[in-house]
Parts: structure tokens; sequence; C-alpha cells
């Protein structure tokens, strides 16, 4: 099959772009039509990027990367873990294939990291818990465990095969970790590192943009089709700390003059980002990664996604479970407490804001409360709590839980 040429760079953005399509849709934008599959079969595979990930059934990297037939060449082992197997599969992807990039893809609530901390492990299985505690050492915290085990692999890669550094040409491998409750990958090394460096952000592509001020005590990253110029009340009570960062499309890219007049007499520094991809919630897409890039970069800030669209949440929920502090509100002077005040809580989580607020439940509300949501019969529901907790906090949860299962089918 021909194959145009793909650099780790452009491999990159291409898998970035795939991640953000992946977590605003409901199915797969892969194509897997008949038709490729059957030019696939006749003319041979051109995949742009090699994934080493887990074996874990709820990762599925040509899913989380809205990647079609023949555009990955996947390698799967529990723990996303190196040895020969692996390295041999690797190398054929690259000299055969061409595959410029590889990326080694972690989860969060891995079982062969959490087997690796928590348990003492026998036949075949040692084999891969051996391998990933010589990664994270004495490390206890599953999110750093999880981290280290994938550098570790990007290591072992990097030294077997003698990894070239060229900025063009050479093979590059890179680290990401994906998070299980909202589907985002989390790349914990760029290009930058090895030489290759991010191009800027094109008109086709989605890429993590890096703030250039760290300096900001707030920022507001405004969803400006979602909520206008409503979503701007209150900044004549920014100050200098603030930073405002509006979102638009060519959908909604016009202000009013007494709006112009109202950002010019803020004090707070204003940005203007326009997204030209053409992807069903493109503009949201922008700002959850701009928002990664800027957490990384200033942690003790405070962020706000100025939107009245719900489907944000979820991915907040995963960014205050690792301690930012990101919230949404409806426009740039609302508080949290008015949020709440201006939209209906589901059953769920009007019944977890009443029963769940011990900090062992609500660090892990956006589980629970999929759990809660997704879950056809009580043993469901009891089977999914026991991956999160100990079956004495589950037995406790149940009991809470009745009013709100009591319908289900099951034990």
């Amino acid at each position: 099959m021909s194959r145009a040429a793909c650099t780790a760079q452009q491999a990159l953005e291409k898998l970035k772009a795939g991640n953000a399509r992946y977590i605003n849709v409901k199915t797969g934008e892969g194509d897997v039509s008949p038709a490729l599959r059957l030019k696939t079969c006749t003319e041979g595979q051109a995949p742009y990027a090699v994934i080493v990930t887990c074996s874990d059934s709820r990762v599925i990297p040509e899913s989380i990367f809205s990647a079609g037939i023949g555009e990955l060449f996947v390698i799967r082992v529990a723990g996303n873990v190196i040895d020969d197997h692996q390295l041999g599969s690797i190398e054929y992807a690259a000299e055969h294939l061409g595959c410029r990039l590889v990326l080694v893809m972690g989860h969060d609530h891995c079982g062969a990291v959490d087997a690796a901390i928590h348990h003492e492990t026998e036949n075949y299985i040692r084999y891969i818990t051996d391998e990933i505690k010589k990664a994270i050492g004495d490390e206890q915290d599953d999110y750093k465990a999880c981290c280290l085990n994938v550098r570790h692999s990007v290591r072992r890669i990097e030294e077997s095969l003698e990894i070239r550094q060229e900025e063009e040409h050479g093979l590059r491998v890179c680290g990401a970790l994906y998070h299980l409750a909202d589907g985002r990958v989390e790349f914990l090394d760029d290009l930058q590192s090895s030489g290759g460096g991010l191009g800027a952000a094109a008109a086709d592509t989605l890429v993590s943009a890096v703030s250039e001020e760290s300096a900001f005590r707030r920022y507001f990253l405004v969803d400006y089709e979602n909520v206008n110029r409503e979503g701007l009340n209150g900044i004549a009570k920014l100050t200098e700390t603030d930073c405002v960062k509006i979102y638009y499309s060519s959908a909604a890219e016009t202000l009013t003059f007494g709006l112009h007049r109202r950002i010019n007499g803020s004090k707070a520094h204003f940005t203007y980002t326009k997204v030209k991809i053409q992807i069903k919630n493109a503009v949201d897409c922008q700002i959850l990664f701009d928002l990664q890039g800027l957490v990384k970069e200033n942690r003790d800030a405070e962020y706000s996604i100025v939107s009245k669209d719900t489907d944000f949440d979820k991915t907040i929920a995963s960014f205050v479970e690792h301690r930012f502090h990101v919230k949404r509100v409806v426009h740039v002077g609302a508080s949290a407490e008015q949020l709440k005040a201006e939209r209906k809580l589901t059953k769920e989580e009007a019944f977890f804001e009443e029963h769940f607020q011990k900090k062992k439940y609500t660090e892990k509300r956006a589980e629970i409360l999929e759990i809660l949501r997704t879950g056809k019969t009580r043993q469901q529901i009891n089977n999914r709590l026991m991956k999160l907790y100990e079956g004495q906090t589950v037995k406790e949860m149940f009991k809470i839980l009745q009013p709100i299962i009591k319908d289900l089918p099951g034990k």
C-alpha cells in the first residue's frame, strides 16, 4: 500500500486530534468500511504510529485515537511492559512499515501496576510485576506509579533500539497515560524533549497549547459558541491577575460594540483563539487540550471553563481527582454555587451530593456516577464498585444506595 511520508511530529499531532474527537463522540470515527478492509488486504498496511499499551479491555487504542483499519500498529501486553518480543514488533514496524513514532500508553487504575504495588504475585504473572517494580521502586501512589512505569518502558525502547535523534527522519518514542473515566490521553513527553519541537497549531490540527503567560491567579476559558456575550458577565470585576481566554469558531465570531467596550474596560488579560478544524465539538476539544497544558504549567492557579455544556463535567472531575483547581461556571462572575442553582442535577448526582460527602467517595465522584448511570443490574454495580473499593466499603455503599437501585434486577 502506498505510504505518504509521516514524521514523528505529524503522527503525534494526528493522535492528539484523534483523541480530541474520541472524547466528544459516542461511537468510533475511524474508517472500518468494507472498501478499506479490502484495500488493506490486497495492498498491505501503512500505519502512521506504533502504540504499545496494556491488554486491559477498557483500553481500545483504535477508538481512543479515532483510527481506522491500517492506521495504528498496536502492541498489547499487560502493564505495557517491554521485552524482546515487543522490541521485535517495534523494530518490524519501523524498518518494514515506515513508522516514525512509538507511543507507550499506560492508563490509570491499572491492575498490573496495582498488583506490583500491593501484592506478591507468582507463576507467569510475576514476570510482569517484577518488571513494573523495577520501574516504580517504592512509589505507592497509583497515578505516579503508572507514569513511572510508562517512562521506564520508553527508556527500554530507546536504549534497546538505539533510537536516532534526527530531527525529521529518526524513530521517536514518547509516553502517555490514558484516563479511563473521561477518555483523555495525557501526553507525558512531547517531542520537544528529543529535539523535534512542536509545530504551531494549524487550521486542520488540534494540538495542546501551552500558555505563554504563567503568572495569572485565575484563568477563564470561555466557550463563546455556547455562552455568547452572557458568558462574559462579570469581567468588570476581574483584576490584573486574571486571564480570560475566549474560544470561538466561524459560527460565532462577532462581538458587539457594547461588549468591546466592556472588554476594553476590564483589567484582565484577554486572548482569542479561533478554532478552524471542522469536527463536531472542536471548540470544546481545543479548550480541554489548552487546559491540560495550562494546569501543567501553573498547578496552583484556579481554572474555570465558562460554558453551559454539562459534557465538560466528567473531564473536570478527572482534573479535580488529580488535585487541580478546575470547575465549570456559566459566566465569568458565576460561582460554583450559582452553577448548581442554575442547572438541574441528575437523579444520580442529587443522590451523590446528599449521601456521599466523605473524602473517600468524593475523590472518585466521576467513576461512581458513571457506574450508577450505566449499571444495568445490582450485581453489575457491585462488581464495578469492587474495582474501586474494598469489600467492606462496597457493602456500606450498597446500604446507602438501596433507594436508587431497589428497582434494578439482581440480588
